[in-house]
């Protein structure tokens, strides 16, 4: 990992685990407060918009990888990172002061495009792809923002799925995304003591959205850039396996997909009796199996039908696990 600006990344690390304790005082002045519902998994008011302290971090670091990586890579980190603090901005008006649902949907699809746009003008990617990559782009945050129900899930998914995509881009020499991958990881994770020790703190929409759009952006760069498609989606496919079959399953029971439920996998564990962290730990070694998985794939290790058959067994696993645990003798 030589293509790696580790002062900067240091520095961005060091940030994001300090800056929640002149974030909280901001959040609780401007009313960012998360009150709890039937459907909440949290018993008490907690403040929102932790996500901004990852924000700070994820740019310092950025910035410096920007300013430092050989010249092939300023430009397409620029682009992950560019995104991600746009969306986590819009993520922060959210848990501040509420956007309506078509604005902000408006929104992810102008950041979306924007980043397509990026592509094809820097990777030569057709001008045609640039709606899907729009919509792709939009539909990952709002995955991603579906997801973020428990405590730790959102900072431990960050860890296990920025740091496959440092892994893999070790593996095939692709600097931009090793310090993508890096910068990622180290602002959530050291956000996980502030959301799990008392009184706690949500990274809320700032950070759901920046971590959604961060690795949205990621995979779509890295699909851009040649990568093995298996490998460039694999860190996503928990997420996306979870919530696909939930808005699926949600659908043809004409269910309202936009109300606030608990009935993703991960809900249905809580619910079962797993503590915050066992959910947001076997999430993430999930995604970090399906990360190695990918990258065994992108390497030739494995042949890609077995690579995709391990994903597809790996994500029916998990979405599996409830109706296991429900068959279970206590």
């Amino acid at each position: 990992m030589t293509d790696v600006a580790w002062g900067p990344l240091l520095l961005g690390a060091c940030v994001a685990l300090a800056a929640p304790a002149a974030v909280r005082p901001l959040l609780l002045r401007a009313g960012a407060v998360d009150v709890p519902s039937a459907r909440s998994s949290h018993a008490h008011p907690t403040l929102r918009g932790g996500g901004l302290a990852s924000l700070l971090g994820m740019t310092v670091a950025g910035l410096g990888g920007v300013l430092m990586l050989p010249p092939d890579a300023p430009a397409l980190l620029g682009v992950v990172l560019g995104s991600a603090a746009v969306m986590g901005l819009v993520g922060l008006a959210e848990d501040v002061r509420g956007l309506s649902v078509r604005t902000r949907f408006s929104l992810q699809l102008a950041v979306g495009g924007a980043v397509g746009a990026a592509l094809a003008l820097l990777l030569g990617l057709d001008w045609g792809w640039v709606p899907a990559v729009a919509l792709l782009f939009a539909a990952h945050v709002n995955v991603t923002n579906f997801m973020d129900g428990v405590n730790g899930i959102s900072s431990l998914h960050g860890l296990a799925a920025g740091g496959s995509f440092a892994l893999l881009g070790a593996a095939l020499g692709i600097g931009w995304l090793v310090m993508a991958g890096l910068t990622i990881a180290v602002a959530f994770v050291v956000f996980l003591p502030w959301n799990l020790i008392p009184p706690g703190l949500f990274l809320g929409d700032a950070g759901s959205y920046l971590l959604g759009a961060a690795l949205a952006a990621t995979s779509l760069t890295c699909l851009a850039w040649g990568v093995h498609p298996l490998a460039a989606v694999a860190p996503l496919l928990i997420y996306w396996s979870d919530a696909g079959v939930t808005l699926a399953r949600r659908a043809l029971q004409d269910a309202p997909l936009l109300t606030a439920h608990r009935t993703h996998t991960y809900q249905r564990l809580a619910s079962a009796g797993w503590s915050h962290l066992a959910v947001g730990g076997l999430v993430a070694a999930l995604t970090a199996a399906a990360g190695a998985v990918g990258l065994l794939g992108a390497t030739g290790a494995w042949p890609t039908p077995l690579c995709a058959l391990v994903l597809a067994v790996v994500c029916s696993a998990y979405l599996a696990l409830p109706r296991l645990i429900g068959r279970t003798p206590r």
